[in-house]
C-alpha cells in the first residue's frame, strides 16, 4: 500500500511547477482557447495534480516495458507519468479536443527531456470506449495484447465506470490489473463484501476475477471541474484461479437473478425457477447452503458453486 493509504488525499492542487513546458496552468490557458467546457453527460472531471497522478502509476507498479490502457485520458495527466514510468500507453479519449491537448502535452514533455522520444510509447485512440452499454468497442478491444500481461490504469470518467470496469475484468484475455480512480460510490461497491449493503452484481463479477482493495481517498478539490462527491484509487489484482469466461457468463447471469432479490429465501427462489422445490432443497444440502439463506449473504463462491451445479438460467 502506498504511504497514502486509504483516507488521506495526495498532494495539492496547482503543484505543478516542475512541469513548465507540459503544467496544468498551461492546460488551462490552452482549454480556455478552445472555449473548451466539460462535459457533465460524459463525467469529464480532470485530474489537476501531478502528485496525485504519479502516486497512481506507483500504486499500479508499473514499470518499463508495461503495456497500459488507459481510458479517458483526458488532458494526459496520467499519460505523462506512464510515459515517464516507461510503460507503453494505449490512451483512449472520446473528445478529440482533449486528445489535441493531451498530444501537445506529451509532445512538449519529450520535446523538453521530461520523457523518452520513443515514437511508439503511446498509442491514441479517439473513440467511446464503449459500444452500447454492453460491450468495448472493437478499436479498444483490436487494441490490446492478446498475449503475455498488461494493465488498465485510468481515471474513469464518472459515467461509465461501472460497466468498462465489469467488461474489462470479463474479457478472455484479462489484465493482470487494474488501478482505476472512481467515484467513491463505486469503489465501495467493488470492494464490497456479503451481507454488506453494498454487495451487488458488480462486486461479485469483479471479485470473481480479481483481488480488490481501496488504496487511496481523493477529495473534489483535486479535479477540474470540481465533482460533487469524493473519489478513491481501487487496486484489482487477477486472481490465479479465475473462472473461465463461459464460468463467468454464467455466474453473471445467475447472480442479477438472485441478487435481483437478495432478501427473499433461496430455496423458495431457486424452487421457482427450476419448477421443482423438492431438487432446489437437495441441491443446497449438496453445496452447504440453507434453505432460508438470503441471496444478499452468498459470497462469489457461494454463487460459483451454484452456477456450475445449474448452469446457465433457463
Amino acid at each position: 500500500m502506498s504511504p497514502a493509504g486509504p483516507g488521506r488525499d495526495t498532494g495539492e492542487p496547482g503543484r505543478d511547477a516542475g512541469e513548465p513546458k507540459s503544467g496544468w496552468r498551461r492546460v488551462r490557458e490552452e482549454l480556455a482557447a478552445l472555449d473548451y467546457r466539460p462535459s457533465r453527460r460524459l463525467g469529464q472531471n480532470m485530474m489537476v495534480d501531478a502528485n496525485l497522478a504519479r502516486a497512481i502509476v506507483r500504486d499500479a507498479g508499473v514499470g518499463a516495458g508495461d503495456e497500459v490502457l488507459e481510458i479517458g485520458a483526458g488532458c494526459a495527466s496520467l499519460t505523462l507519468p506512464l510515459l515517464a514510468a516507461g510503460a507503453r500507453v494505449t490512451a483512449v479519449e472520446i473528445d478529440g479536443r482533449l486528445l489535441e491537448v493531451a498530444r501537445e502535452r506529451v509532445a512538449a514533455a519529450a520535446g523538453a527531456g521530461e520523457l523518452s522520444p520513443e515514437p511508439h510509447a503511446v498509442r491514441w485512440i479517439h473513440t467511446d470506449v464503449l459500444a452500447g452499454k454492453q460491450r468495448l468497442a472493437d478499436e479498444v478491444c483490436e487494441a490490446l495484447p492478446k498475449s503475455g500481461t498488461w494493465r488498465v490504469v485510468s481515471n474513469l470518467p464518472y459515467s461509465v465506470g461501472g460497466p468498462v470496469t465489469a467488461l474489462l475484468a470479463a474479457l478472455p484475455w484479462p489484465p493482470e490489473s487494474m488501478t482505476l480512480l472512481l467515484q467513491r460510490e463505486m469503489v465501495e461497491r467493488l470492494v464490497a463484501r456479503p451481507g454488506t449493503r453494498d454487495w451487488g452484481p458488480l462486486s461479485v463479477q469483479v471479485q470473481a476475477s480479481y483481488r480488490a482493495r481501496q488504496v487511496r481517498s481523493v477529495g473534489p478539490d483535486l479535479f477540474w471541474p470540481r465533482p460533487r462527491v469524493d473519489s478513491a484509487v481501487v487496486q484489482l489484482d487477477l486472481l490465479p484461479d479465475r473462472p473461465q469466461a463461459p464460468e463467468l457468463a454464467c455466474l453473471g447471469a445467475w447472480t442479477r437473478l438472485l441478487l435481483g432479490q437478495r432478501r427473499k429465501a433461496l430455496g423458495g427462489l431457486l424452487g421457482r425457477q427450476l419448477g421443482d422445490r423438492e431438487r432446489a432443497g437437495e441441491l443446497l444440502e449438496a453445496l452447504g447452503l440453507e434453505n432460508e439463506a438470503r441471496p444478499g449473504e452468498l459470497s462469489v463462491a457461494d454463487l460459483l458453486a451454484l452456477a456450475r451445479e445449474l448452469g446457465p438460467p433457463g
